[in-house]
């Protein structure tokens, strides 16, 4: 039997899960549908206080988005109904954004650097509600409203986003372990200081690659 809870091999898992009370998740998305191997040792092991799948990220739950984010979201929320129709106990953590992965990048998932400089434009027109921001790179937002609807990747965002660094989420994560207010609820991690909106980011990011950006505005009309 492989040693060390192989999240392939069952009974391998059930031996590591006993010998531990607080399981916590935290495998990448392409391995998220495999917490159901996680679920069904838990269950056999019978000493589990309390488990954390692999969230760290939105509500799931309270998220309508398109594809390719639907299908991870899609998988979260099955791994959710699954744990509560066990009688699990759980926390679910939600942490929002990540800052070592969303911020080199300015929320453009997929991208490994910030958006492309180029000399600036003439002064804009005024700014209506409705507008694109392009870039050299191609990458750009759409203003509906309070959202955003990123042009390449369909996921709706809110105006303004939670950024939390890595180690703090991890902190906040340990101390929900026995913390008794947790127990089968969802901790969200959201720092009042931890909220920027896009155009908060924007200068962090012009400041970064010292060269201006050319910012398209399009007005409502053009659409």
């Amino acid at each position: 039997m492989p040693p060390g809870g192989d999240i392939n091999y069952h009974q391998s898992l059930v031996k590591t899960i006993k010998e531990v009370d607080v399981v916590i998740s935290a495998i990448g998305s392409e391995q998220l549908q495999d917490q159901e191997n996680i679920i069904a040792a838990i269950k056999e092991a019978g000493n589990v206080k309390r488990f954390f799948p692999s969230e760290f990220g939105n509500d799931v739950d309270r998220l309508h988005v398109v594809e390719p984010g639907k299908s991870v979201y899609n998988i979260k929320v099955q791994i959710r109904r699954a744990i509560e129709a066990e009688g699990i106990p759980y926390t679910y953590v939600a942490s929002n954004f990540s800052d070592g992965f969303f911020l080199p990048t300015l929320v453009q998932p997929g991208a490994t650097a910030p958006p492309s400089s180029l000399p600036p434009p003439p002064p804009p027109p005024p700014r209506k509600s409705y507008y694109l921001r392009r870039w050299e790179s191609k990458r750009g937002l759409f203003q509906r409203g309070g959202r955003l609807f990123n042009s390449l990747t369909g996921f709706i965002l809110v105006l303004s986003a939670v950024f939390n660094k890595e180690d703090d989420i991890g902190i906040y994560t340990i101390k929900a372990v026995d913390d008794p207010r947790t127990l089968n609820k969802i901790l969200y991690i959201k720092p009042p200081q931890n909220i920027y909106s896009f155009n908060d980011l924007s200068p962090c990011g012009r400041r970064r690659l010292e060269k201006p950006w050319r910012v398209s505005i399009f007005q409502r009309s053009k659409f």
